[in-house]
């Protein structure tokens, strides 16, 4: 750029692409920067001539063509008025969402992520509090939510936007979304879901989905992490991933940063949170929620949410144990309840009623009832407890 005199925006603008092409932008994304967020005056008469997209001058003093003066090395650090005038951390749902900043819900397939992130949405559409919890009152509604969903299609995905009352927010335009079964191909470089982001809070369903690669490659990873911050270049006030747990987790008792997200470990690091689900009764559809990476805020202890009835009496979860008040899920707990409504289940083929099933488990009739209200009695003993129980069984 060929200034023709002083502008503080042309300046910005300038360090602005030079920024962009450290980081590996091409032309087409410099482009789309200059067009949609460069400040206005900084092109106007007393600022800059037409700006070139070509190569910034580099910082080093052996291949600049004027050297650069090692004596003003303060001007490579931030002042003190910058220092004091920074903008204060901020969370889009209090103690929960952090915004400019990546989050990730990791877990296992079928335990809940979809539908937190939904729930989450619901919220920032709408205002009031996640899990009628009132620390993570939502502090501003949201202009718009993007979420974007390849591994479902469109009437899976529909279903579970009517459980969680979130149609008023497609109709008025809200609450945009794309699924497998778009008719077109849009990755998140797309300049037309870059420009989408601008102001909105992001859902990515489940976020391995949008890395070009491999997800146990650092190098791809690190990709990755590129295409995420670009989202947050162009103006996404949140950005929030689900992410698979690898299978072994299903057996850890604890639950870590580690542990809990499949691949490369690079992924960790580009975290603002983690929290991490564990869904310890199906048929309540019961999650236990902890927070495994806060950055700069103290998390509040492991707490746990419940979805049946709730979320088809309210389209909400609900806080079933508050912050502290949640206990320890235990694999050893879990893998009991398994055996148990896996001998329920034979005993049921075999023509036992619930009463009799219930009193050779020793568990309530009730509970053999909601089992086999779900599917688990059932002969595919494979079953969504996310979408509500079926019809009930006559004993």
């Amino acid at each position: 750029m060929t200034a023709t005199a002083v502008n503080p925006w042309a300046i910005v603008v300038e360090e602005k692409i030079r920024s962009l092409i450290r980081n590996g932008a091409d032309a087409d994304e410099i482009k789309f920067y200059l067009a949609n967020h460069a400040p206005k005056s900084a092109f106007t008469s007393t600022a800059v001539s037409t700006p070139t997209l070509g190569p910034a001058r580099s910082t080093n003093p052996q291949t600049d063509s004027k050297p650069v003066d090692p004596n003003r090395w303060r001007e490579l650090f931030h002042t003190y008025d910058e220092t004091v005038n920074a903008p204060a951390l901020k969370f889009a749902i209090n103690g929960f969402l952090q915004e400019d900043g990546i989050t990730l819900i990791g877990g296992l397939a079928g335990h809940g992520k979809t539908l937190l992130m939904l729930n989450m949405a619901r919220v920032l559409l709408e205002g009031g509090c996640l899990f009628n919890y009132e620390p993570f009152e939502d502090t501003q509604q949201a202009e718009r939510v993007i979420y974007l969903v390849p591994e479902s299609g469109l009437g899976p995905f529909v279903h579970r936007l009517k459980l969680f009352h979130l149609l008023p927010h497609v109709l008025s335009g809200r609450f945009l979304y794309r699924t497998l079964s778009a008719k077109e191909d849009a990755t998140l470089s797309d300049p037309r879901i870059l420009k989408a982001v601008e102001g909105a809070h992001v859902f990515l369903d489940t976020a391995v989905r949008f890395l070009p690669g491999d997800e146990n490659s650092a190098t791809d990873q690190k990709e990755f992490a590129k295409t995420l911050f670009r989202l947050q270049a162009a103006g996404a006030k949140t950005i929030t991933g689900a992410h698979h747990a690898p299978k072994n987790f299903e057996t850890r008792e604890h639950m870590t940063l580690e542990n809990a997200l499949r691949g490369s470990g690079d992924i960790g690091a580009m975290l603002a949170t983690c929290w991490v689900v564990r869904q310890t009764d199906a048929l309540k559809n019961r999650i236990h929620i902890k927070n495994v990476k806060p950055r700069d805020f103290e998390p509040c202890q492991p707490f746990e949410i419940e979805g049946r009835p709730h979320i088809d009496q309210t389209g909400q979860f609900a806080m079933a144990a508050e912050p502290g008040m949640a206990l320890k899920p235990s694999v050893e707990r879990l893998n009991k309840t398994q055996v148990k409504q896996a001998e329920a289940r034979l005993m049921r083929q075999s023509g036992s009623t619930h009463a009799a099933i219930a009193k050779h488990l020793e568990v309530t009739t009730r509970t053999v009832e909601r089992w086999d209200a779900v599917g688990v009695l059932g002969p595919d003993p494979t079953f969504n407890p996310t979408l509500g129980p079926g019809p009930t069984k006559n004993a």
